[in-house]
């Protein structure tokens, strides 16, 4: 190999059934259907100056948990996995180039996730003057 050459190097990163194959569809599909949400509603050009964005998040409710239990944690914060950030970054990857050029502009907001017998995103953005 001569210098400033770059050598390829082929290799697999998943195996066919692997469950990274399976987040990583799943995490695309989210993004899509949010996308489609945002076009839907949104039929602006995307803003450019700064972005307050406020989440909420309502997970559904465990199907094997107690029908008591249900009822009880219904509307109560959600306290476990998929991290809070990680539902952050799926929703405003996917806004990008629609209601924003680029998720750098979000410089403000909050996050919150509940348990909800009717499980949804619900999304408030508000463009900051600079």
């Amino acid at each position: 190999m001569t210098a400033g050459m770059v050598k390829r190097i082929k290799y697999k990163l998943y195996q066919p059934g692997d469950k990274k194959i399976e987040t990583v569809k799943r995490y695309l599909s989210y993004k899509e259907q949010i996308a489609w949400a945002a076009r839907q509603q949104y039929k602006g050009a995307p803003m450019t100056g700064p972005i307050e964005v406020n989440l909420t998040f309502y997970m559904p409710i465990p199907g094997s948990w107690s029908i008591k239990k249900k009822l009880l944690m219904d509307g109560k914060l959600h306290a476990t996995k998929p991290d809070r950030d990680n539902l952050e970054k799926g929703v405003c990857d996917a806004l990008n180039k629609i209601i924003w050029k680029d998720d750098g502009q979000v410089c403000d907001g909050r996050t919150v996730k509940y348990y909800s017998s009717n499980p949804r995103v619900e999304i408030e953005i508000k463009e900051l003057s600079a």
